[in-house]
């Protein structure tokens, strides 16, 4: 049953993918978007978890033990378990759940604060970051950019860490080669500045480590989209102007330049989806349609059981 929450070519490839599996979700907000996407998802068979509340003493004993609660009292915990997003991330942490979906009516630091703390980093990791995926109006192009949502000011390894995160993700939710391009205002060693220098080194850096990825840095935004400039700017381009993941290289032009994307070009933009979680939490939009709510549930269902081809 999809009736009209899935209505573009693009959400029904996820809505196919994601139905295979038993993912244990929760939508923890209280709100008329979300509770229409829980109706959705329940009537189209995903396992959608209530809060359990009946479970706090439980959680009170396993908060107890975290660093931040150290000098809390017991009534402390559970007032802190009060507030949905808390519980929801205690509920995930002991297993109860697979993923949360949250942010419609939360700021992004409060779902990743709370993520990291209850939820922990993937040993593997060591950052959170995210990507959002960017959708053309006719569904025809799909673009990651990253990370334009969490690291303030990236250096060249975090910047490394954040393309291959975003290539997993991207290549996993598309079924498409990832091409990445490491975003600077120079191109081939057009300029010479200490920002141009971190991108070379995270190229290098990405290079080196995951040979059989595509990818090409530091490079112009248009050489990264456009044959043509590509040509006139480095004839010996490996992605030639078709990049389709696009790392930005701090947070001031990756947040820009999705919104520049999204209200100028008219593009979707799902996210930010995060990655480095011990369990996989997604935020969301203060301004998200119960359709969003669905496809990022839908990709939180497919993260959680299956692992890119690349």
């Amino acid at each position: 049953m999809k009736q009209n929450l899935i209505n573009n070519s693009i959400s029904n490839f996820l809505y196919e993918k994601a139905k295979k599996y038993k993912t244990r979700i929760i939508l923890p907000e209280d709100n008329l978007r979300t509770n229409s996407a829980k109706i959705f998802l329940t009537r189209s068979g995903f396992d959608i978890k209530e809060l359990n509340r009946d479970g706090i003493d439980l959680y009170v004993e396993n908060l107890s033990k975290f660093k931040f609660t150290k000098n809390w009292t017991s009534s402390m915990i559970r007032e802190y378990l009060d507030d949905p997003i808390h519980l929801s991330c205690a509920m995930v942490a002991n297993d109860e759940a697979d993923c949360i979906i949250a942010g419609s009516q939360n700021p992004s630091s409060k779902i990743i604060r709370t993520a990291i703390r209850l939820i922990g980093i993937e040993k593997s990791s060591k950052w959170v970051s995210s990507m959002f995926l960017m959708i053309s109006s006719d569904y025809k192009k799909i673009f990651a950019f990253s990370d334009c949502a969490v690291i303030p000011e990236p250096d060249s390894e975090q910047l490394t860490n954040i393309a291959f995160q975003t290539a997993k993700l991207y290549n996993l939710l598309t079924d498409l080669e990832p091409k990445i391009a490491f975003l600077s205002f120079s191109t081939n060693g057009s300029a010479n500045h200490y920002r141009v220098d971190k991108v070379i080194e995270s190229y290098n850096l990405f290079k080196k480590k995951y040979p059989h990825i595509c990818c090409e840095g530091e490079i112009q935004v248009d050489a990264a989209l456009d044959s043509k400039i590509a040509q006139r700017k480095n004839k010996n381009s490996s992605i030639n102007g078709d990049a389709n993941i696009l790392i930005f290289p701090n947070l001031d032009s990756g947040n820009i330049g999705y919104k520049l994307v999204q209200k100028m070009g008219g593009y979707l933009a799902w996210g930010p989806l995060m990655f480095g979680l011990n369990k996989i939490v997604h935020d969301l939009s203060r301004g998200c349609t119960a359709e969003d709510i669905v496809n990022t549930t839908l990709i939180a269902s497919i993260q959680s059981n299956s692992n890119a081809n690349i």
